[in-house]
């Protein structure tokens, strides 16, 4: 029977804290008296969360005055909060190229490095994130989000250890930032230090009792710890304050280690309806529909996944078995060559194929696929974006051969 690891890869890690993060202009005389109420004008619409607006009196500063730098670096800070990190990268590019020419203050370059971090954290290319922030540390070593966003470059980059050591400089510096803490808990889970990362989320709520992120990942050390009621009650805290698609997606697969499969889906299908492309609750619910026999249902779930991320051979395997629990024979044939094809040292999908072949009358095909299956080892699944959750799959003992 099919199974979840609860082995929880959730990082609830607060992003990069630049969002409101801008910087002032240190002499009135660099800017003309429109430059500068322009400029004054986008730091207060920052400060209100009305970026939209922000970036449009920044755009008009820049007109009036092009070579000063911090206007490119503000904007580039809202250009981040609106995700738009193309127009971000570049504006972090203009002002360092425009503070190299003379004397600034280093909070300047520091957070134009800080940008560039952020771009390259958000592309996956950890290497490039951590070379820009560590840039912005040498330039101001006293700020504690520096230091919080390179943690957080090195735990999406798997490096817990050298996260853990920004996470603790940063709390150092700075220690009543609930998410300095949450982010240490965080990298603790990775670590299997769950005491540690329990008395982290103590403290972060301690400072902020409304902080859905330190219930959310509570809630993931409690489930580690086999407490599923304790982590089921955090995670309708969480939900409570601020819902999120990976905080239903969680709560989902407790639900579904609990065989509450009607439960399952809805929180999975609350996570989609917040997140529509979360290819995570809709391999779940995917999992829930075939435990309640609605293959139908699974099958559509795991197709809309794929057509996010194609070349996932897990989820083509998974689509090859409901295919063939389903009678769909040749289609399961298909999806199985795919999974085999993307992962071809897994003998899980070449003992499918088998079983399909069979079903088909191929018993020369059949015979040739179980001979290569026990060539293989029993590991060598493929390991995919496990981002919130590591799944099982349904192993061939379940297939009626």
């Amino acid at each position: 029977m099919v199974h979840l690891a609860l082995w929880l890869l959730v990082f609830a890690v607060a992003p990069f804290c630049l969002f409101g993060q801008v910087v002032e202009i240190q002499s009135q005389s660099q800017l003309s008296t429109k430059a500068q109420q322009l400029f004054s004008e986008g730091n207060a619409l920052m400060n209100k969360g009305e970026t939209e607006q922000a970036t449009q009196k920044y755009n008009e500063a820049i007109i009036v005055a092009p070579s000063l730098a911090v206007l490119y670096v503000n904007r580039g800070v809202a250009y981040l909060s609106l995700s738009k990190s193309a127009e971000a990268l570049a504006d972090a590019e203009k002002a360092l190229s425009i503070l190299a020419t003379g004397t600034n203050p280093p909070a300047h370059s520091a957070l134009a490095y800080q940008i560039k971090g952020t771009v390259y954290q958000n592309r996956g290319d950890y290497k490039l994130a951590v070379e820009s922030l560590s840039k912005s540390i040498e330039l101001e070593p006293s700020n504690a989000k520096f230091w919080n966003n390179r943690g957080n470059a090195y735990l999406f980059s798997k490096e817990y250890d050298k996260a853990l050591k920004d996470y603790d400089k940063a709390i150092e510096l700075d220690a009543a930032f609930p998410m300095f803490y949450i982010n240490r808990a965080t990298v603790n889970l990775q670590l299997k230090d769950v005491t540690a990362s329990l008395r982290d989320l103590d403290e972060a709520l301690k400072l902020n009792d409304t902080n859905e992120n330190a219930y959310y990942t509570r809630a993931n050390a409690n489930v580690k710890l086999g407490k599923y009621d304790e982590g089921l009650r955090d995670y309708d805290r969480a939900i409570s304050l601020k819902p999120k698609a990976p905080f239903y997606h969680a709560r989902g697969i407790v639900h579904y280690s609990l065989g509450k499969y009607d439960l399952a889906i809805k929180d999975n299908t609350d996570a989609l309806g917040l997140d529509p492309a979360n290819i995570h609750a809709l391999y779940s619910r995917a999992l829930s529909y075939h435990k309640l026999g609605k293959n139908t249902l699974a099958i559509e779930d795991i197709r809309k996944a794929l057509a996010l991320k194609e070349r996932s051979g897990l989820m083509r395997y998974m689509l090859a078995y409901l295919l063939f629990k389903s009678g769909q024979f040749s289609p399961a044939v298909v999806e199985a060559t795919k999974a085999i094809d993307l992962a071809p040292q897994w003998r899980t999908p070449y003992t499918l194929r088998a079983a399909s072949y069979a079903k088909l009358g191929s018993a020369v095909k059949a015979k040739a696929d179980r001979a290569t299956a026990l060539q293989l080892g029993s590991g060598n699944r493929p390991v995919d974006d496990a981002t919130f959750f590591e799944f099982n799959v349904f192993v061939p003992e379940d297939i009626d051969q």
